[in-house]
């Protein structure tokens, strides 16, 4: 790379876009399919959600 050849930084950060939009694409795939296989009312599924979100959250913080 010389100096002031930014080429390879466009091709890092199309790549670090394309992982984060993988992984956007990928957590968005899998609550729809979590949220299509609950069954029962749309509060039921928030309170069961926020149950795994807190169960989650004490888990990383101890």
């Amino acid at each position: 790379m010389l100096r002031g050849d930014y080429k390879p930084l466009g091709a890092l950060l199309a790549w670090g876009a394309l992982v984060v939009a993988f992984g956007l694409c990928w957590s968005l795939a899998s609550l729809l399919i979590f949220d299509s296989r609950h069954k029962g009312s749309w509060g039921d599924l928030h309170t069961e959600l926020e149950a795994m979100r807190k169960e989650q959250a004490d888990a990383i913080t101890t």
